[in-house]
């Protein structure tokens, strides 16, 4: 119940940037800035999906993990894969993101996995960082100098 928490507080963040609910992946129109809620059991790695303008898109996993350390490297590489997955299966740019209430939830093995993974992760300790770093993610995905990012 706490990770379902984590999520409607994510949601909650991304309405009030102007993204715009849709029922399924199959309602998305690919033009503006859309989100899916599709977080629960056998969710496939994502519990929100977002797509800004149909040029990037950001599966979202959300840990409500408050254990020192409880993130760890296998999280890191499931997610990186689901994000891969994502860029092959829609022809656009996709941008990991796990969002964990305290950066100390990251493991450093976790943060390594991070820093040498083929694909972009982005770490989040809160879900208010989540406007933050969206949209600035979007500007860069144009200049192709998208990277890791371990956020406060």
């Amino acid at each position: 119940m706490l990770g379902n928490m984590l999520e409607w507080d994510a949601l909650s963040e991304l309405k009030g940037i102007g993204f715009v609910r849709r029922e399924n992946l199959d309602a998305l129109t690919w033009v503006g800035m859309e989100y899916v809620h599709t977080g629960g059991v056998g969710d496939g790695g994502i519990d929100i999906f977002c797509q800004v303008a149909g040029r990037i898109v950001f599966p979202i996993q959300c840990k409500n993990y408050s254990r020192k350390g409880s993130v760890d490297r296998d999280i890191v590489y499931a997610h990186t894969e689901v994000t891969r997955r994502c860029a092959k299966k829609y022809g656009v740019v996709a941008v990991g993101i796990v969002v964990v209430p305290s950066m100390d939830s990251f493991s450093a093995d976790a943060k390594e996995a991070a820093e040498t993974a083929e694909g972009v992760v982005i770490f989040l300790s809160t879900k208010d960082q989540i406007p933050r770093y969206i949209l600035p993610s979007v500007v860069n995905s144009r200049t192709g100098a998208l990277t890791h990012f371990i956020l406060p």
